[in-house]
């Protein structure tokens, strides 16, 4: 349950740079990951109807469940602010 808003355009601009500062540490980061394309292509609020709310960005060329690189853009997008926000992984 999220209870700050925030800004999505921001959201997704921190969520694309820390894929971008995850291409320099590619090597340090497995799984299957196409690291010439990979980027964020949403930032979204939820709401479900239980009334809880949160913030989800969606980052396009890694396969679902990536791991390593959920933990280090949810470790930028802490840094800059953003907690609790679900990383969804599609190709």
């Amino acid at each position: 349950m999220a209870s700050l808003t925030y800004d999505l355009k921001e959201l997704r601009a921190v969520a694309d740079k820390a894929c971008e500062l995850a291409f320099a540490e590619r090597e340090n980061i497995p799984g299957a990951i196409n690291w010439g394309d990979l980027g964020c292509h949403e930032a979204m609020r939820w709401e479900n109807d239980m009334g809880d709310t949160g913030y989800t960005v969606t980052i396009e060329e890694a396969s679902p469940g990536q791991q390593d690189l959920g933990l280090f853009i949810d470790h930028h997008l802490r840094v800059a602010g953003f907690h609790n926000v679900s990383i969804v992984f599609e190709w």
